[in-house]
């Protein structure tokens, strides 16, 4: 199974489809889900539990079991949450949420401009 591919379809925001598991702190609070997809300003995941609108948190994304685990095993990123959506139909991650990065890192910029460009430019051969 392919954790990752290009998506286009935001005009000027490039995303990639990223699935791997991703814990989200929030003080002494924990979830745990997956991320959806990732840009170089934000990221969709599903979680099993609410938050609200602008927390910021910290986002500890897994790359074990994807095509990224050679770079690095964990990926930590500051966000910020700008939608929630409940999904009631769901019986493992009954939240979706869209995060902003409000700043990232010179490694963290080379992560997602370097490595996922270069992955998702593999995935279109």
């Amino acid at each position: 199974m392919h954790y990752f591919t290009k998506d286009d379809s935001i005009a000027g925001n490039q995303r990639w489809h990223l699935y791997a598991p991703v814990q989200v702190y929030i003080g002494n609070k924990v979830l745990s889900g997956s991320t959806k997809d990732i840009s170089v300003s934000g990221i969709h995941i599903d979680v099993d539990g609410p938050l609200d609108k602008d927390e910021k948190v910290t986002l500890e994304i897994f790359f074990e079991h994807t095509e990224l685990e050679d770079w690095k095993e964990k990926f930590l990123i500051e966000a910020e949450v700008i939608w929630v959506k409940e999904k009631p139909d769901s019986t493992l991650a009954s939240w979706e949420m869209g995060l902003r990065f409000p700043s990232m890192s010179d490694e963290q910029r080379e992560f997602i401009y370097g490595e996922l460009v270069d992955l998702g430019e593999n995935e279109d051969r």
